[in-house]
């Protein structure tokens, strides 16, 4: 296992958000990493979007929801009042203080700007294909990058 994806740079400690996003990121295949908020309507709005991506037609990749700027409380019960299915992983990421405080939120994930939520991040292996790093991605967007970071370079 690498210290932290190929591409960056990994900060001087890890949160353990990004610890357990790593070890998901060091087997091989196709992995997606979204952040977003339980209370961020955009981040809720995209919601059935997952639940139809994660349905019985499901891309042959890991997926985990990271909550991020939510005080370090799990936004499972949202994500399963939403049909994400349980295997979804589900990994909280704690901020500096209190998330109300923008300025102390965390604006970074693995030596990366993470600074606006939704975001997807789409890996093959600990290598970043594609950030959707601005709002809410289709369905369609989402099956179509994964499909494509799934062929060979």
């Amino acid at each position: 296992m690498t210290d932290a994806p190929a591409f960056v740079h990994p900060p001087a400690v890890l949160t353990e958000a990004e610890k357990s996003i790593q070890a998901i990121l060091s087997s091989p295949g196709i992995h997606v990493v979204h952040f977003w908020a339980p209370w961020c309507g955009n981040s809720v709005d995209e919601l059935p979007r997952w639940r139809a991506l994660l349905g019985e037609d499901r891309p042959e990749a890991t997926v985990a929801f990271v909550t991020v700027w939510n005080n370090g409380h799990s936004g499972r019960e949202m994500m399963d009042d939403n049909g994400i299915p349980s295997d979804v992983v589900e990994i909280t990421q704690t901020d500096r203080g209190p998330s109300s405080i923008k300025e102390l939120r965390r604006k970074e994930f693995l030596g990366l700007p993470m600074t606006w939520i939704p975001s997807t991040w789409i890996f093959r292996g600990d290598t970043l294909a594609y950030a959707i790093n601005y709002g809410e991605a289709s369905e369609a967007m989402l099956r179509t990058l994964i499909a494509d970071t799934e062929r060979g370079w």
